[in-house]
């Protein structure tokens, strides 16, 4: 394998990685809003 292309499959996986992350990274801030929500609504009522 050349140098070009293990530098190539590095630099995808790298990028493969970080949105990876950043998915999990919304998927954790949507579940932390939607508690956050639950809990509001649930304080104010009668």
């Amino acid at each position: 394998m050349s140098k070009k292309s293990k530098s190539k499959r590095i630099v995808q996986q790298g990028a493969d990685r970080l949105a990876a992350e950043d998915r999990a990274s919304m998927y954790m801030e949507n579940k932390e809003r939607k508690q956050q929500d639950e809990e509001n609504r649930t304080l104010g009522g009668v």
